[in-house]
């Protein structure tokens, strides 16, 4: 993040659990706003520590809202945009168990329909995957959970609602209508 939000400063494990703690709260899934693929493997390494990591959710290049490519080794890797490379990583990540799904931002979801089909959700579906959405429209999620019926949509964010914002009308009819049973 920008060096001038508060966002901008060093929170480890440790800073967690001295806040969490003493409020009965012992365990976190991290979501990982980098695309750099070597961060998921440093949050895997830091939940071997650390015991109140329970979870990562990842963000493989281009899935976030951070940039459209990863790092590796110095040079930009596309991930999103490859889909061999996309399902040759998800398949890596998931070899831990502490590996959830991924985020996915903007117009992603829409982007990513292809003849009626979502291959990219697809893939996570079938890993058993959580797809993490965020600034997604209400309408590509409804879209997308009725494609994939078995792929869990988590809703980060409420649709970019602030603290300071009253909902609006179409706001309360996106919330009623995600959250009723098919």
């Amino acid at each position: 993040p920008p060096k001038d939000i508060p966002l901008y400063k060093r929170y480890m494990p440790q800073n967690w659990e001295a806040q969490a703690k003493p409020l009965g709260i012992n365990g976190t899934i991290v979501v990982a706003c980098s695309s750099w693929l070597e961060d998921h493997d440093w949050i895997f390494s830091l939940a071997e520590q650390y015991k109140s990591i329970v979870g990562l959710i990842g963000n493989l290049s281009g899935t976030g809202p951070v940039s459209a490519t990863a790092i590796e080794n110095g040079t930009a890797v596309p991930v999103w945009s490859d889909m061999a490379r996309f399902r040759r990583e998800v398949r890596r990540l998931s070899q831990n168990p502490l590996f959830r799904g991924i985020r996915v931002a903007g117009n992603l979801v829409r982007d990513d329909i292809i003849n009626g089909r979502y291959p990219h959700f697809e893939i996570l579906a079938d890993e058993g995957l959580v797809a993490e959405v965020i600034v997604v429209p209400a309408a590509d999620i409804l879209s997308l959970s009725k494609a994939i019926p078995s792929l869990t949509i988590v809703v980060n964010h409420m649709f970019d609602i602030k603290k300071t914002d009253s909902p609006s009308a179409q706001w309360k009819s996106d919330i009623i209508t995600l959250s009723e049973p098919e």
